[in-house]
């Protein structure tokens, strides 16, 4: 039988309709590290590692706080699973603009999850942020591979990796959630600009 259908059985039989409507409803299935399903053809693993949540940002949320619209004594628990809204905390103007914002088969190039991880998401100020100051080149270069070996060799991504605080990562050059796309602009006027970025911190030292 179907692992999902199976522990749909045995867990939904004669639950009322409130039911999964706490986090530790929730991990009844998804602490199961085999529990999966089919989506275009592809499995999706639906495990949640409860240790990854405890420590994250968001571990004063319910699962029920981000993951909305689902019915708990249903299997799928929704027909169409829209991505989790991190907008509705945290607004940021422009990036629906940006190039990472570009929308592909109606979902972002790189959307939050892409960049802030999911259920272990930490601060930024915690060195074991995918997004600190010392990681976010790596979590960047997972996409951009070429750039990341290059900055790595670079003299910011030495001084980076030697600890230095002053040192640029990437989002210090290209930004973060505003990023846009260099596609059909004046080369020119790219280049000033890029000149006048780098004066910012080298006009007293070259």
């Amino acid at each position: 039988m179907n692992r999902l259908v199976f522990l749909a059985v045995f867990l939904f039989s004669g639950i009322p309709a409130a039911f999964a409507q706490s986090d530790q409803d929730c991990m009844m299935c998804h602490s199961n590290s085999g529990l999966s399903m089919k989506k275009q053809g592809r499995t999706v693993s639906l495990f949640v590692d409860e240790s990854h949540v405890k420590g994250s940002v968001h571990s004063v949320f319910s699962c029920v706080t981000c993951h909305v619209g689902f019915s708990a004594t249903e299997i799928p628990h929704a027909k169409n699973i829209q991505p989790v809204a991190c907008q509705n905390c945290h607004p940021i103007e422009g990036f629906d603009k940006s190039i990472h914002g570009t929308l592909k088969n109606n979902m972002p190039l790189a959307g939050c999850s892409s960049c802030h991880g999911k259920h272990d998401i930490k601060p930024v100020n915690d060195a074991k942020s995918v997004v600190a100051r010392s990681n976010v080149a790596g979590t960047c270069g997972e996409c951009h591979r070429e750039e990341h070996r290059q900055f790595t060799m670079s003299a910011h991504g030495n001084a980076v990796a030697g600890g230095s605080g002053k040192a640029p990562s990437c989002v210090d050059c290209h930004g973060s959630h505003t990023i846009e796309s260099t596609a059909g602009k004046d080369p020119l006027a790219l280049k000033m600009a890029e000149g006048k970025l780098c004066l910012k911190c080298h006009l007293n030292d070259p």
